[in-house]
């Protein structure tokens, strides 16, 4: 596979907004804290906002996210 397009976002509002919804909606869905790691909550915005599937060998938290996800 060879990157012929790097496409770089900045953190700002939209991105902080779509954090906390995806994360109290993964929170919900359990009836608690759903384990979300922080990084996989900056991570899976991106990828809800681009409606694009993240590629990751962590499938269970970015699927608590509700994001398409690509195993690995």
């Amino acid at each position: 596979m060879i990157l012929t397009q790097t496409r770089v976002l900045g953190f700002d509002e939209r991105i902080a907004r779509t954090v906390g919804e995806l994360l109290a909606t993964a929170d919900d869905q359990v009836g608690g804290d759903a384990g979300v790691g922080p990084n996989d909550a900056y991570i899976a915005p991106m990828a809800d906002i681009l409606d694009d599937a993240v590629l990751t060998d962590n499938v269970e938290g970015f699927e608590a996210l509700g994001v398409p996800v690509e195993p690995y």
